[in-house]
C-alpha cells in the first residue's frame, strides 16, 4: 500500500478507506482497491510484478492450453486464484498465473498435482483478470473436434443472443484453430470459402497443408470472430481488409497479421 502512494497511485485517505472496506466486507485489499476505482487492474498488476521481479501477463489476451487446464481442477483453480496458462511437454514446464507469489502451500500443492518430475513457472496477473478467467476458461471444451460436436448437435451455427461471450461455439472454435496452429509451429492459416464448405490451411515448413474442412454455414460466423479479434468491419464483406491480432496463445507470444 505504501508502494502506491509513494508512487502517487494512492493518497493516505484512500489507502485508509481502502483499509477500512477490506476489513468490513473481508475482502482482499487488491480487490477492494479496484472495486472502489482508486486503482486499475493493470496498474495492480504490473505493480506487483514489479515489486516482485516476476513476469505479468495480461490475462484478457491470453488463449491458455487446454492440456494445461486439465492438469488443475476448476475448484483448485478457484480456491487458489490461479489460471494453468500453457504446459511444455518437452520441457515438462507448467506456467501458471496467479494472483499472490508467495502461497507457498499452494505451490506445494500444485507440484504435488502435476508430478515431482515437472517445473512450475509462475507469473503474476490481477485477482480480478484470473476470477473472469476462471469463469471464462474452465467448464468449456476447446478442442477443434468437441467444439464442432456442439456446433452441430445446436439448431443454430451463429451465436444465440444474450450467451456469454465464451459461450458461443464459434468464439472457442476459432481459439481452438490458432492454438492449434501456434502447436503445429504454423507460419500462416487459411481460411478458404468453396462452393459448399470452408477449407482450413496450414503453412508448415514453407508448405500449405490443409487441415479440416467445415460446412459451408460456419463462415459468416468464424470469418465474423476473426473481424472481432482484429478490430475490422464485420459489416465490409466485400473490400479487402487489414489488422492485427495481439495474443499470447499456449505461453507463447504471438502477433497475427489478418487480411481478407
Amino acid at each position: 500500500m505504501q508502494t502506491l502512494a509513494d508512487k502517487g497511485l494512492l493518497s493516505q485517505d484512500q489507502i485508509q478507506i481502502s483499509l477500512t472496506e477490506s476489513r468490513k466486507s473481508g475482502q482482499s485489499i487488491d480487490k477492494v482497491l479496484v472495486e472502489l476505482g482508486f486503482i486499475s487492474n493493470s496498474q495492480l498488476r504490473d505493480l506487483r510484478g514489479e515489486s516482485s521481479g516476476w513476469q505479468t501477463v495480461n490475462l484478457t489476451e491470453v488463449l491458455p492450453d487446454a492440456d494445461a487446464l486439465r492438469m488443475v481442477s476448476a475448484d483448485f483453480a478457484r480456491q487458489h486464484l490461479l489460471v494453468p496458462l500453457s504446459f511444455d511437454s518437452d520441457q515438462k514446464l507448467l506456467t501458471v498465473a496467479v494472483a499472490d507469489l508467495y502461497q507457498l502451500q499452494m505451490q506445494d500443492r500444485l507440484r504435488s498435482l502435476i508430478g515431482n518430475d515437472s517445473e512450475l513457472k509462475l507469473v503474476v496477473a490481477s485477482e480480478r483478470d484470473i476470477t473472469e478467467a476462471i469463469d471464462r476458461f474452465y467448464g468449456f471444451e476447446l478442442s477443434i473436434d468437441s467444439i464442432l460436436q456442439e456446433i452441430d448437435a445446436s439448431d443454430s451455427p451463429g451465436p444465440a443472443a444474450g450467451d456469454d461471450e465464451y459461450g458461443q461455439p464459434f468464439v472457442r472454435l476459432i481459439d481452438a484453430i490458432l492454438i492449434d496452429a501456434v502447436k503445429r509451429s504454423a507460419s500462416d492459416i487459411h481460411l478458404e470459402p468453396e462452393a459448399g464448405f470452408v477449407r482450413i490451411r496450414y503453412r508448415v515448413d514453407g508448405v500449405l497443408r490443409q487441415i479440416r474442412s467445415f460446412h459451408h454455414d460456419y463462415q459468416a460466423p468464424m470469418c465474423v470472430r476473426i473481424k472481432v479479434l482484429a478490430e475490422l468491419d464485420i459489416s465490409e464483406t466485400r473490400a479487402p481488409q487489414d489488422g492485427r491480432i495481439s495474443l499470447s496463445v499456449a505461453g507463447s507470444p504471438i502477433e497475427f497479421r489478418v487480411s481478407t
